[in-house]
């Protein structure tokens, strides 16, 4: 057995040390044996947790802990008393010790306790043992499980003004909160544990407001009015704050002064959103937010006020089961609050957009403040708050965010082999970041982002290659970069979980090959196109490839050349004269990091193939389907083709002849958002419209006789310019030709 001298040798009793450190406000230090924590659950060294976090919300272990301690506490107590030594005392006390802290106290300390008590009529050597060893552990203790195992079991006795004392220095420490908060409450001490819960903040006060009791208006109003300001969250303390105190009585009482209405606010602010507690945990939740909201008709308001009623706006339609006229009331007052009460909201979000509560209040009233978001991003190089740009569905603003950070990152310093980091401390803040950017990538239905995906895949904290793998799961198909990583991570991960994702992931692609091969590149198995090609650059190749086998019936991949696709011959020297660019400056070995010249020559190389492959759609129009990437290998877009005419009451049609709106393109064919442009593109839908049926009067008489080919000038003017139109709100992998 060892020592208990030499295992506290050399270090400050706990107790000493939070004397030492303690204020008249509570205690603002973490205990100084973190280590400890590990010595009684290793499986989570290297976790950081709150203190008093895991007594907060771990239950019991299996009693065999309780009954081991209890034999060891016997055997110490059935030594004759004659030849107890100071050595031998010490040494059954380093036993003892040594078990206590290498278990944890909440788990079994009740099961002790109660096998002790019933033991002790008997047996009260041991009862006597026990106590005097838990006072030895309390004065001179250095690790917390022994001072919680003092402290329960000196709680079932009667405490003198000196033990309490002691508890109530003990009991500032969120850590030993639940284990004084009980022995307080067995000797009927409520004014100590008041005394406590006013000077902890954490799982501290929740542990005496817990076990306090409301036995004067003093601690009610304490309650009320500052007692649910947890540092953990109001909603872990809001529901014993609101029965204790008897919060909706307090109000009849008294009702609402501005101290009251702003803790009333708050406390209902806690049931909103990801919340622990729910208003239907509440009984008295549909009274209490109806004397709220008609409350607030009188109160001056800020942003942080508006931003609590506009929260309750769900609660109110949904959950808290008003009628319809008493939904109708609460929420006529709201929207006096918002449109008719004289303060200008817009002008104070757009003061401080980045503000939580200003944010909220300007979802609620449809305020769009993304813009002004962006602007600060851009303008500020230290610019951190990349979270709140990342609420939206616009893929056009997503993919401006992207580019943004991409210019702000530097991402391939941030790239290494998979690690198990948790990503906890300053070094890791930037995956943080990243992992903002990346987790809303999966709400779009096109590929995004990939970059920052990979970066986020080659992390080494595993949070942040699980969001990754978050957005990869949503893709229809994986990219074969993507593809690598994973392969290549897969060998080296160190996640179990993580690598069973790879792996569910890499079959998935591996069955999606072995369909693919078999369905034509444009989807479609009964289409009729003739060729099925890609423009794409190879040192010595055409330029073009063909996609299909048409004798096989499966994909391929064979440079094509330009006599068998019958290309005119201006198109062909094109086609030539950019693949001889790609060779003789060796842009086949083009990186990132090349000089500006080789950057502008790529840049212009990609712009000319872009043309290239809508030159080559518009030779083979509907006989032909054309694809290339468009601002990365893994960006594949199929060349479109649409061409303006007027015809019926139709202005614009695809390849295969039929008329469309350009909404229905850009949503349904191209898969476009176009929510920012809805209101220009409606209009130019309206207009092609008009000039369909302008030109159709011109080409047929009222008995639908033709009367010929469009002469009038403006009509055909009007054409060129609507044409003109479409080709700027339409994608420029799109095709757009004007036939009159």
């Amino acid at each position: 057995m060892q020592s208990y001298e030499k295992i506290i040798s050399g270090e400050q009793g706990l107790l000493e040390w939070i004397v030492e450190n303690a204020t008249q406000e509570g205690l603002d230090k973490d205990l100084p044996d973190d280590d400890s924590l590990h010595i009684a659950m290793p499986e989570i060294a290297g976790l950081n947790f709150m203190p008093g976090m895991l007594d907060g919300i771990m239950g019991k272990d299996e009693k065999n802990s309780a009954d081991t301690l209890l034999t060891m506490f016997r055997h110490f107590a059935e030594v004759d008393s004659n030849a107890l030594s100071d050595e031998l005392i010490d040494k059954h006390l380093g036993g003892i010790y040594m078990f206590i802290i290498q278990h944890r106290t909440l788990g079994y300390i009740d099961d002790f306790l109660e096998a002790l008590i019933n033991e002790a009529d008997n047996n009260a050597r041991l009862l006597h043992f026990c106590i005097t060893a838990a006072r030895r552990f309390l004065l001179s203790g250095v690790h917390r499980e022994a001072i919680k195992f003092g402290i329960a079991v000196l709680g079932i006795c009667n405490l003198d003004e000196k033990e309490i004392a002691m508890l109530l220095y003990l009991g500032l420490a969120d850590e030993f909160a639940r284990f004084v908060a009980v022995a307080l409450m067995r000797n009927e001490k409520n004014d100590e544990i008041f005394y406590l819960a006013k000077r902890t903040k954490g799982w501290g006060r929740i542990a005496y407001v817990d076990y306090m009791k409301i036995d004067d208006e003093k601690k009610r109003e304490w309650l009320l009015l500052e007692g649910y300001q947890c540092e953990i969250g109001i909603d872990h303390i809001v529901l014993e704050c609101l029965e204790k105190g008897d919060l909706l009585g307090f109000i009849k009482e008294r009702g609402f002064d501005e101290k009251i209405y702003t803790a009333t606010g708050q406390m209902l602010k806690s049931f909103c959103g990801l919340s622990k507690v729910h208003f239907a945990d509440y009984p008295h939740s549909k009274e209490l937010v109806a004397l709220f909201i008609e409350e607030s008709k009188n109160k001056a308001m800020n942003i942080e006020r508006f931003a609590i009623i506009c929260a309750l706006i769900s609660p109110i339609e949904e959950e808290l089961e008003y009628d319809e006229s008493e939904k109708k009331e609460l929420l006529d007052i709201i929207n006096t609050l918002a449109f008719h009460s004289g303060i200008d909201w817009e002008g104070q979000i757009r003061a401080d957009v980045f503000n939580y509560d200003a944010r909220s209040i300007a979802r609620h009233l449809g305020i769009d403040i993304w813009e002004d978001m962006f602007h600060i991003a851009r303008e500020n190089k230290d610019f951190t708050e990349w979270y709140p740009l990342t609420l939206i569905d616009s893929k056009d603003r997503y993919k401006r965010l992207c580019e943004l950070a991409r210019e702000r990152f530097d991402l391939e310093s941030l790239k290494s082999e998979p690690k198990d980091e948790l990503g906890l401390g300053a070094e890791f803040r930037v995956y943080d970041e990243i992992s903002f950017i990346v987790q809303n990538l999966r709400n779009f239905d096109e590929i995004i982002g990939l970059e920052f995906v990979e970066t986020a895949l080659q992390s080494p904290v595993t949070r942040c290659r699980n969001m990754a793998l978050n957005v990869i799961e949503t893709y229809k198909e994986i990219p074969q970069s993507t593809i690598d990583i994973m392969e290549r991570n897969s060998k080296k991960e160190p996640n179990k979980g993580v690598l069973e994702r790879y792996e569910k992931l890499l079959q998935k692609h591996k069955e999606q090959l072995e369909q693919k091969r078999n369905i034509k590149p444009c989807g479609d198995k009964y289409c009729k196109h003739k060729w099925h090609l890609q423009v794409w650059e190879e040192f010595g190749s055409s330029g073009i490839w063909n996609l299909w086998d048409s004798k096989k019936g499966e994909r391929k991949f064979a440079n094509v050349d330009y006599e068998s696709l019958d290309l005119p011959q201006d198109l062909a020297w094109k086609f030539t004269q950019w693949q001889r660019l790609h060779d003789e400056y060796g842009l086949y070995w083009y990186k990132d990091d090349a000089d500006e010249f080789l950057k502008k020559l790529y840049a212009a190389f990609n712009e000319q193939k872009l043309e290239l492959a809508k030159a080559l759609k518009a030779h083979f129009k509907g006989d032909a389907y054309i694809e290339t990437y468009v601002e990365s290998e893994d960006d594949i877009k199929e060349i479109k083709y649409y061409f303006v005419m007027a015809d019926y009451d139709c202005g614009i049609w695809s390849e295969c002849g039929g008329a469309d709106l350009l909404e229905g393109i850009m949503e349904n064919d191209l898969r476009l958002d176009i929510t920012d442009k809805k209101a220009e593109i409606e209009k130019l839908d309206e207009e092609l419209r008009d000039w369909g049926c302008d030109s159709n009067n011109f080409q047929f008489d009222e008995d639908g006789e033709w009367l010929g080919e469009i002469t009038d000038e403006s009509l055909v003017e009007k054409g060129k310019i609507l044409t003109e139109r479409v080709k700027e709100i339409l994608p420029h992998y799109c095709v757009v030709e004007y036939r009159v």
